[in-house]
């Protein structure tokens, strides 16, 4: 990360960063945390977690650096009273929890508005049919137990419920291009 920060000619101190180094710098964590989340899962021991603790650390603050940069209006220490839409959006939930393949990600990066729009269409075709399986399999499991599905549950079903998830985050990876690329598409 420290060498992808040197070749971009960013600083290492996020007060001296600009708002567009500071987006900069929020994109490149994600892909890397994307990356590692593809590569080992979700952190989930206390060891894997302290590993990971300093680049979720520095997430955090490089968000909140960029929100409160994009809020300061033109004289430098006002606050604007609506927030300042950033480029990229929120895609921390795009990553987080996230388990769809980096290539598949980047895959998206690389498509136009247009393609985008289809790719959308598609991946919520997709999410509606999982949703009503789903649906219908935890009814069914209410009527049957008398209880709510619990993940341990989810038996025959894991697999549909790990692609719903893989789905969900796509769509929200997909919102945040078509902000990032056009704006005002409407999705």
């Amino acid at each position: 990360m420290d060498e992808k920060r040197k070749l971009a000619g960013r600083p290492h101190d996020l007060k001296l960063m600009t708002p567009s180094q500071l987006a900069e710098e929020k994109l490149c964590i994600q892909k890397l945390l994307l990356h590692f989340e593809e590569t080992y899962g979700r952190p989930k021991t206390k060891d894997q977690k302290d590993t990971m603790r300093p680049i979720y650390d520095r997430y955090r603050k490089v968000k909140l650096a960029l929100n409160k940069k994009n809020e300061t209006g033109p004289s430098g220490g006002e606050r604007t009273p609506t927030r300042a839409n950033n480029n990229l959006g929120d895609t921390w939930n795009v990553t987080m929890g996230n388990t769809a393949s980096v290539a598949s990600g980047m895959e998206l990066i690389n498509l136009t508005s247009e393609e985008l729009l289809q790719k959308m269409s598609d991946l919520q075709d997709t999410k509606r049919i999982l949703r009503k399986s789903l649906r219908d399999y935890e009814k069914a499991f209410l009527n049957r137990h008398g209880r709510k599905v619990l993940k341990e549950d989810r038996g025959p079903k894991e697999p549909e419920y790990n692609e719903y998830k893989q789905i969900k985050a796509k769509i929200r990876l997909v919102e945040t291009l078509l902000k990032k690329n056009g704006g005002s598409q409407t999705i």
